[in-house]
């Protein structure tokens, strides 16, 4: 959704704030601009061990000509409202039959929380790790969430990549009823929105999500995800 991750907590958090992620496991998969030749697909746990937060996660995009593969390990833990997390990630790229690459990239990420709002910063790639001689940009995402009311909650960020102006995403996560939440996003520079409804059983929940291009078709995805914590 646009990449505002304070509106849905899940297993996958840490890949876009290290400081994020609730315990459980998540599968999703989907195609990019609905084309068929771009399926994308992950694979997250996270759990706690001893004092931290421990989280795996594996991102692949296989098309017949370009595939790219992020592995993650992730490191969080907090005290308090406050919360501090790292990812190692292993991004292998390959052009058949040109080349491959191998690059290795570190995120820092930083929650504070306190009463009805919660705001995070996020620093991607702060190494400036390399594909072949292409330095990688470095990203700085800084979010914001606010509970208006018991059931409902706003989220504003702002992201900034090297060599790139501002990106600003706003969005909305509404509580249905308990099973049911719908959420929604916009983003600017480039124009996009985003859309998604979470069906909750139990432990079980299962997301479905879609996202605009201004030129090319929706992208759809759907995610299952398992808590290890009851009425997470």
């Amino acid at each position: 959704l646009n990449d505002l991750l304070f509106l849905y907590d899940s297993p996958s958090g840490f890949s876009g704030n290290p400081a994020l992620g609730s315990s459980g496991l998540e599968i999703s998969g989907g195609y990019l601009y609905s084309i068929r030749e771009l399926p994308v697909s992950s694979v997250y746990i996270n759990l706690p061990v001893w004092l931290i937060q421990l989280g795996l996660g594996y991102n692949n995009l296989l098309h017949p000509a370009y595939q790219e593969h992020l592995a993650t390990l992730n490191f969080s833990g907090g005290y308090a409202g406050f919360r501090a997390g790292m990812n190692f990630h292993r991004l292998f790229t390959q052009v058949k039959p040109y080349y491959q690459s191998a690059s290795y990239l570190i995120d820092l990420g930083f929650v504070w929380q306190h009463d009805h709002w919660r705001s995070g910063v996020c620093l991607r790639n702060i190494l400036q790790g390399k594909i072949i001689d292409i330095t990688l940009p470095s990203q700085y995402l800084m979010e914001t969430e606010i509970s208006i009311a018991e059931n409902c909650r706003l989220a504003l960020a702002l992201e900034k990549d090297s060599g790139w102006d501002f990106t600003f995403r706003t969005g909305a996560s509404y509580e249905i009823f308990k099973q049911l939440n719908f959420l929604a996003s916009y983003q600017a520079w480039p124009d996009r929105m985003g859309a998604g409804l979470v069906f909750r059983l139990d432990r079980i929940s299962a997301i479905f999500s879609l996202r605009t291009h201004n030129y090319l078709k929706i992208t759809y995805f759907i995610s299952l995800s398992y808590s290890f914590k009851r009425n997470e």
